[in-house]
């Protein structure tokens, strides 16, 4: 999500990463901002759910990723990462993850 000075939190969900999964999921069900306040404070996870109570939470003690700018967000080590998503006024955002294109620019 966007933070009110530009930065960038976020967090790593294992699962499902794709549009019809966690797009679909987030669409559908996560757009109170305080509740994506909680989820995000709750840190990485597993499996996205519907809300809290049945999303799955790594218990490693993982935070999130505070990015400085929305473009250092998206430019986060992709080898796990396939789509990113990003709640921006009001609504989310799936960006895929261009591997080769990424590869390509830290290649020259």
């Amino acid at each position: 999500m966007i933070n009110p000075y530009g930065s960038v939190s976020s967090i790593y969900c294992h699962f499902d990463g794709y549009p019809e999964g966690v797009g679909k999921t987030l669409h559908d069900n996560w757009n109170d901002i305080n509740d994506i306040i909680e989820l995000i404070a709750n840190g990485d996870i597993s499996c996205l759910g519907t809300d809290l109570d049945i999303t799955s939470f790594y218990a490693d003690g993982s935070g999130a990723i505070i990015s400085p700018t929305e473009e250092d967000y998206y430019n986060l080590d992709p080898i796990m990462i396939e789509y990113h998503y990003l709640h921006k006024n009001g609504e989310w955002i799936c960006k895929e993850v261009n591997l080769k294109e990424r590869f390509n620019e830290s290649s020259s």
